[in-house]
């Protein structure tokens, strides 16, 4: 079972990726603050599995109002060193340090929702070999963020 949260309703489709930064000041006095924020993690990407009947008319941030939605952290697409490109591995995730920001292949280098160390699990190669500006052996893959209980 996913993590329940409340979106806009135009965002309230099986599919859909958000990214949670963190709670709005105005968030905190909210009554469904406990259900809508408390499971989720700011900086990470969340992926909608499912909408929920129930609507939530009086949200203060969502402008038509939220949908309750169940959520699970996305996988996310990456590029990473290509000895490390093993399907079904478990590695500490560490971004691709490059300044180059012209790059197309600079947001897969450091891409939104995972974080310098975190645990991850390749669960697809998508590119063996990336064409990199600066000549680094790249490939693109999806990965999994381990969490604690997960990785065990």
């Amino acid at each position: 079972m996913g993590k329940i949260t409340i979106i806009g309703r135009n965002q309230a489709k099986p599919g859909y990726i958000f990214l949670f930064n963190q709670p709005l000041t105005l968030c905190f006095k909210c009554k469904y603050y406990k259900v809508c924020m408390e499971g989720l993690e700011a900086g990470r990407l969340y992926i909608i599995k499912k909408v929920l009947k129930k609507s939530i008319e009086e949200c203060k941030i969502h402008f038509n109002g939220g949908k309750l939605v169940e959520v699970e952290e996305a996988n996310i697409k990456a590029c990473i060193y290509s000895k490390e490109a093993i399907l079904e591995a478990i590695m500490d995730f560490h971004p691709i340090e490059c300044k180059n920001i012209l790059c197309k292949n600079y947001v897969k280098c450091a891409p939104l929702g995972l974080r310098n160390g975190d645990k991850c699990k390749i669960i697809e190669l998508i590119n063996k070999k990336v064409t990199c500006p600066l000549g680094f052996p790249l490939a693109f893959v999806r990965l999994q963020r381990l969490s604690f209980h997960t990785a065990q």
